[in-house]
């Protein structure tokens, strides 16, 4: 679809108004919720002991291609200031998914790979959450296992310091601290400001021309200054020293 000729598709434009959740399948919910509810600070839908049973849905098993005797049970996570949304049904969330009575099986794959996605969260306090995080023992990615200084988001502007971690499932998640802090609708009380998604792809120009024919003219767009060399980044994402080129949306 991101190589089909300009003017094959028509542009979505209004008719995707929002983003909504970033989905995860998780091997243990608990430990999910453990790592992003109670140690990064993210919100959580529901009470925090509450039971979260499992169940089976003949339209959502269809809808993400599973087979008819799969139960899942999933919890929503909300982002502190992803969304100026009240009603947390309305809010930018985590949903995480964990699938019973399937075959499952655990793929980490190293972050130059095309596909590869991961979850940037900014904070405000990164060596606070980075000290919670050691105490955990959770596995660090960034080479060195201490923060680095990278350039700030494309938009956000100042210094930013960042490193990388797994999630319970392996599941890449940066986190960055951007000094002056940016513009957030986040609580004062929490430390997470606001998150973004990163994805690995091979070819950017085709990645970056479905994008914007798919949302439209509404997508504000920034590419970087071409192809670049960056110790610091190879250094956080624990990959060889290459030449990259950024893009954001």
């Amino acid at each position: 679809l991101a190589q089909t000729p300009a003017g094959s598709i028509t542009p979505a434009g209004a008719d995707v108004p929002a983003v909504w959740h970033l989905g995860r399948v998780t091997g243990d919910l608990e430990r999910i919720i453990a790592f992003y509810h109670d140690l990064l600070g993210l919100g959580l839908r529901g009470a925090r002991n509450q039971p979260r049973l499992f169940a089976s849905n003949k339209i959502n098993n269809e809808f993400v291609n599973a087979p008819p005797q799969a139960e899942y049970r999933a919890a929503f996570l909300p982002i502190p200031g992803a969304s100026a949304a009240t009603e947390p049904q309305s809010q930018i969330y985590l949903e995480a998914f964990e699938y019973r009575n399937i075959d499952r099986r655990q793929i980490i794959r190293a972050l130059a790979n095309p596909g590869v996605s991961s979850l940037r969260l900014l904070v405000r306090d990164l060596d606070k959450v980075l000290e919670a995080a050691r105490t955990a023992g959770v596995a660090i990615i960034t080479a060195g296992g201490v923060p680095v200084a990278v350039p700030a988001p494309a938009g956000l502007a100042g210094t930013a310091r960042a490193i990388m971690i797994r999630d319970p499932d392996g599941y890449p998640v940066e986190l960055m601290q951007v000094t002056p802090a940016p513009p957030s609708v986040a609580p004062d009380a929490s430390n997470v400001l606001g998150a973004q998604m990163s994805v690995v792809v091979s070819d950017l120009s085709a990645s970056l021309n479905f994008y914007r024919r798919f949302i439209g003219s509404d997508l504000q767009t920034w590419e970087g200054d071409g192809w670049q060399q960056n110790e610091a980044f190879s250094q956080l994402r624990s990959i060889p020293d290459a030449e990259y080129r950024t893009a954001a949306a």
